[in-house]
């Protein structure tokens, strides 16, 4: 699990004014979304260490971007509208320099086509949390 801190500062820079897509903050929170595109993040650390002696920890993981539209209205512009979106992320900063985005990897397609009520884009970014 992510610490608060990462998730607080995505939280945050997800909702910024220049990000057109609404933000919905789903993890153990009950949403009902009604706009036609819309995204959530989900958190996944993949390592952490001391890395000093005096307590200072590195955390590292993934942020899982996911969007959302209607199904069976194609792929070209939820993905334009993905790309778009965590390119605005990846260019915020922290002024802690606590936390940094690394890279974002290429859009995962994250449901079963218009087999199921929405269309999901995954795309994942890369973060260092140092604390």
């Amino acid at each position: 699990m992510s610490s608060l801190y990462v998730r607080e500062k995505v939280r945050e820079w997800a909702q910024l004014p220049s990000i057109t897509v609404p933000y919905y903050d789903t993890i153990n929170v009950e949403e009902q979304p009604t706009d036609d595109v819309w995204f959530t993040a989900e958190f996944e650390t993949e390592y952490s260490e001391k890395i000093t002696f005096c307590g200072q920890t590195a955390e590292e993981g993934l942020i899982n971007f996911v969007f959302e539209s209607s199904a069976g209205t194609g792929d070209e512009a939820l993905i334009t509208v993905a790309q778009d979106t965590v390119s605005t992320i990846l260019e915020q900063n922290d002024p802690s320099s606590e936390l940094s985005l690394e890279m974002a990897y290429a859009p995962e397609e994250y449901t079963g086509g218009s087999a199921d009520s929405g269309y999901r884009v995954l795309i994942s970014v890369e973060y260092y949390h140092r604390r």
